[in-house]
């Protein structure tokens, strides 16, 4: 039997957004060309990107009875840098260890 999907309301709604907002930092921060920036009390890790635009506007991606809250990033990786460069620098993200990264994984 198919479920009608449900949207996130009070306490539910307001930590996904927070959580949201500490991803999206945490992606900007992490793919930053400023190596000595300074977030959570860790030090950027990565650096790859000369530029890094992310948007500021939510959208809800629906899969199947589950909805994430999205937000679109766009990046010019500096020279010599790749996808896989990228996903090693993002994962896991602190939605799945928590931060700062470094700790939550010893």
């Amino acid at each position: 039997m198919h479920q009608p999907q449900q949207t996130l309301t009070g306490p539910r709604r307001r930590l996904s957004r927070s959580a949201h907002v500490l991803l999206r930092t945490d992606v900007l921060f992490t793919l930053s060309p400023l190596q000595s920036a300074s977030l959570f009390g860790c030090t950027s890790r990565a650096g790859l990107c000369e530029d890094v635009q992310v948007e500021i506007r939510k959208s809800v991606l629906k899969q199947g009875s589950v909805q994430h809250l999205f937000g679109r990033v766009a990046a010019v990786l500096k020279r010599g840098r790749n996808d896989a460069h990228v996903l090693a620098a993002l994962h896991p993200t602190p939605a799945v260890c928590g931060r700062p990264r470094e700790a939550a994984l010893g």
